[in-house]
């Protein structure tokens, strides 16, 4: 009688460490300093070619104000994402700017984008409902967007980590997909 309440108290610990989580309780455990750089690996699925593209480069993020993405490979081009922009440079030329003053799906966009990189839980609750567990100081989370016009640009964003997110894949309507993995990261 002693060895099943044993087990079965042993159970009820461990069914316990491997909670659902909302947006509230990923926050508790995912950290999001005001500053994070590190390495990143990215592979974008191209569902219409069937065909993946790699690259690889560094990344450094201040809390609410930007995020740089230094591609080094397979060619060298800087991005810089704002919580309202996007902007684009090849060999120190801007070949893209996007901003959401002129244009509000952009702001969304933009914001969505800046929200999952930082982790930003409290904005992301905004747009998506979650799904996941904690066990222990790991974490995974699915996020599915709550409108119909976010749901036609993406279906699905998963997320993983431990105290700070380590992968991150974002599923597109269109059949398209981004891997990213993060490494080497310095607060």
């Amino acid at each position: 009688m002693i060895r099943r309440l044993s087990i079965l108290l042993a159970w009820l610990c461990l069914s316990g460490q491997a909670a659902a989580l909302d947006f509230q309780a990923i926050g508790k455990v995912a950290a999001t300093p005001e500053r994070l750089s590190g390495e990143f690996h990215q592979i974008k699925y191209l569902s219409t070619l069937d065909t993946e593209i790699d690259s690889s480069g560094h990344f450094q993020y201040e809390r609410n104000q930007q995020i740089r993405w230094l591609t080094e490979q397979p060619i060298q081009s800087e991005t810089t994402i704002t919580p309202d922009s996007l902007s684009m440079q090849q060999d120190g030329q801007e070949v893209m700017r996007l901003g959401g003053d002129s244009q509000p799906a952009v702001r969304i966009l933009s914001h969505i984008l800046f929200s999952v990189l930082t982790a930003d839980w409290q904005a992301l609750a905004q747009y998506f409902s979650i799904d996941g567990t904690v066990d222990g100081t790991n974490w995974d989370v699915t996020l599915t967007p709550k409108t119909d016009d976010l749901k036609s640009v993406v279906t699905h964003i998963d997320l993983d980590g431990a105290r700070y997110l380590q992968h991150i894949e974002l599923h597109e309507a269109s059949g398209d997909r981004i891997r990213i993995r993060f490494d080497k990261l310095q607060p």
